[in-house]
């Protein structure tokens, strides 16, 4: 599964899901 996120207008991605946990793990 991939996961787009977007922030500002700005489209980041795709990330998967062991990469989201991550960045949301880290604050």
């Amino acid at each position: 599964m991939q996961v787009h996120l977007e922030r500002s207008g700005q489209r980041y991605g795709p990330y998967s899901i062991e990469e989201i946990n991550t960045y949301l793990g880290s604050g």
